[in-house]
């Protein structure tokens, strides 16, 4: 069974740690990252692939979403940073993509 990746291309870990440093203390990144996480990603030196999946659609938040402060975000870093380092694609059975 032949498999393909469907997924954002993954944020390198440096990418994870200077979008943690910024949501934790930057508040213009912050309201550029609500407004446009794809536009905040690139910032951060994320570079999404030619998928039509990125990680901005999994981090875009909704207008009526709120971001968590940066006290969160500082308190649960560790967790953050693992969460977006260890979640990057998974492989999907071919014969389940529309061709």
């Amino acid at each position: 069974m032949d498999m393909k990746r469907v997924g954002p291309a993954p944020l390198s870990r440096e990418s994870a740690e200077r979008l943690l440093d910024l949501l934790s203390s930057d508040d213009g990144f912050r309201a550029r990252f609500k407004a446009d996480a794809g536009a905040a990603l690139v910032e951060v030196g994320y570079a999404p692939d030619d998928n039509a999946l990125t990680a901005a659609l999994c981090l875009q938040l909704k207008t009526s979403d709120q971001l968590a402060s940066k006290t969160q975000i500082s308190r649960d870093r560790a967790k953050l940073q693992e969460n977006l380092n260890s979640v990057v694609g998974f492989m999907l059975a071919v014969e389940f993509v529309e061709q």
